[in-house]
């Protein structure tokens, strides 16, 4: 069975170390390449061709939803997850395949990751509670 290639993009130093050394330890996958600025997150999306794409919300001064429809446009393939700094994000409000919290436990972020390589809807922890309107 092939690995899923995931590509990183995200400016937090911190972040990226944590993410980095965590999947490097899950078989399933292979670091494809890490952005730390929308213009490289472009280029390394070109050249590397990743299954899924691990991008931090933080990294863009503008609209996630718009990010998220120009990087469909540059590649329809990969699956888009983005990591949320809160839990009022879902995908359909930023047009991604997947939410996730940027500070999730390393485990909530690989079973994302996971999820959205087995192209399933993925919204991690409260996330996917809807209101209870009754």
């Amino acid at each position: 069975m092939s690995k899923t290639k995931v590509l990183f993009a995200t400016e937090d130093s911190d972040l990226l170390v944590s993410l980095l050394i965590f999947l490097r330890e899950a078989a399933e996958f292979d670091i494809a390449g890490t952005a730390r600025d929308p213009a490289s997150l472009v280029a390394l999306m070109a050249s590397t061709h990743p299954d899924v794409v691990l991008v931090d919300e933080a990294l863009f001064d503008e609209d996630v939803a718009a990010i998220v429809e120009l990087l469909r446009q540059l590649d329809p393939r990969p699956r888009l997850v983005v990591m949320a700094a809160e839990e009022n994000e879902r995908p359909a409000q930023v047009a991604a395949d997947a939410v996730t919290l940027k500070f999730a436990s390393p485990g909530m972020l690989l079973e994302s990751l996971k999820q959205a390589a087995t192209e399933q809807a993925v919204v991690t922890t409260d996330l996917a509670a809807e209101p209870d309107n009754s």
